[in-house]
């Protein structure tokens, strides 16, 4: 806590410094308050149909995934059909989003496969 003096008013005050390291969407501070509400609209702008088309061009690649994913295969498969599922159902974003995050994850492991950086490509595509 760092102590500041506030010359006007003749008394210190502390000052907080909150270091944020990865997104942090959503996130409000509230300061000198107590018992306090605050609403927070979020607009989420999550694309379904460019999802569906994404994931549709990625599952294209299915009969290379063996060679690119290797023993991970079977999980890509699952976490892209869980995927399209939610996106056809127009699921909450961020369920979606998880998925993606997750096949892009593993695919970020395997970047020397060009099937692997055209999907990261892909995913980037729709914000992933």
């Amino acid at each position: 806590m760092d102590k500041k003096y506030d010359k006007m008013n003749n008394k210190k005050e502390a000052s907080y410094y909150i270091g944020i390291e990865q997104s942090a969407k959503g996130i409000q501070i509230q300061q000198n308050v107590s018992n306090s509400i605050q609403k927070q609209k979020i607009n989420d702008s999550f694309d379904h149909e460019k999802a569906l088309e994404v994931l549709d061009i990625i599952l294209c690649f299915e009969p290379m995934f063996e060679k690119t994913y290797g023993c991970e295969k079977g999980r890509v498969l699952s976490l892209l059909n869980g995927a399209k599922q939610a996106t056809q159902n127009k699921e909450k974003s961020s369920k979606i989003k998880n998925i993606l995050n997750d096949i892009k994850d593993i695919s970020l492991g395997v970047t020397s496969s060009l099937i692997a950086t055209e999907i990261l490509s892909l995913l980037s595509r729709i914000g992933i």
